[in-house]
């Protein structure tokens, strides 16, 4: 006997602690079809600070079914935790994904890429002023060799200005 319940076709739903290592967007399609709970079309995994990483889930189409009504009526209304048992004992916490979530881990995200941003330059700032250092030194040492250079040209040094360098003559 098919019956037509009242399943939300459109709920997008997150899991928001994976512990284990080797779940993968593969374990999870898997497990929602054993059950009978629905057809997923995407997992998106997070890491989360701390530990551990969020699954979104993008689903596809949920089963028309008893399991799948109690799940989504627990999943939306909040009162009590709606569950996933993957390998009992062990389950998955399942919330409604609202795109609030989503938007905060493309903030996440992008908060990263900033922090890698900055460091890259700071570090390109710092060589920037060892380069700076070293155009000062080297225009430094430019000055005093255009000071020499001038000097020699002018025949400045050992007293040529002075009447030392002329020949003298004897008097008559």
């Amino acid at each position: 006997m098919n019956i037509n319940l009242q399943i939300d076709q459109k709920l997008q739903v997150y899991i928001p602690l994976i512990i284990e290592e080797y779940i993968n967007e593969e374990y999870i399609i898997n497990i929602f079809n054993k059950l009978d709970i629905g057809k997923v079309s995407y997992v998106d995994f997070y890491d989360r600070e701390g530990g551990g990483r969020i699954a979104l889930i993008g689903m596809n189409s949920w089963y028309n079914n008893i399991t799948v009504l109690h799940l989504q009526e627990r999943i939306i209304n909040q009162e009590e935790t709606a569950k996933i048992i993957y390998d009992d004992p062990n389950y998955w916490t399942i919330m409604k994904c609202d795109e609030c979530i989503r938007r905060f881990y493309i903030e996440t995200q992008m908060a990263q890429i900033i922090q890698d941003n900055n460091i890259l330059i700071a570090e390109n700032n710092h060589k920037i002023m060892d380069n700076n250092d070293r155009i000062s030194e080297n225009n430094q040492i430019y000055n005093e060799l255009q000071t020499l250079k001038y000097a020699l040209i002018n025949n400045s040094c050992c007293g040529a200005v002075s009447n030392a360098w002329l020949p003298s003559y004897p008097s008559n």
